[in-house]
């Protein structure tokens, strides 16, 4: 299996939970979209912005954080509120 492929899917529930009419200020809230510090991970976070600005929601690039560790924290801190994880790594190092 290809390691993005288990992250599609969630990216695309992640961006259309935002884009919902009538989801909790869809219209108001700007996205920070986080990532890892490797060419896949900013790749992917680039995609979710794409898809996001797209959509016509506020996106900021929060791309390159560093690790899963730090990645994690900006999540629960909520100085992002979005970033590409892989289910494994999810599952064993968060």
């Amino acid at each position: 299996m290809i390691k993005g492929a288990a992250v599609a899917p969630f990216a695309g529930s992640a961006i259309f939970a935002l884009a919902k009419p009538g989801s909790i200020g869809a219209q108001e809230l700007t996205v920070n979209v986080g990532s890892k510090d490797f060419t896949e991970q900013l790749i992917l976070g680039n995609m979710y912005l794409q898809v996001l600005q797209d959509l016509g929601i506020p996106a900021e690039d929060r791309l390159n954080l560093g690790g899963t560790q730090i990645a994690q924290q900006a999540l629960v801190a909520g100085d992002i509120q979005m970033y590409p994880e892989y289910t494994g790594t999810a599952l064993t190092e968060v």
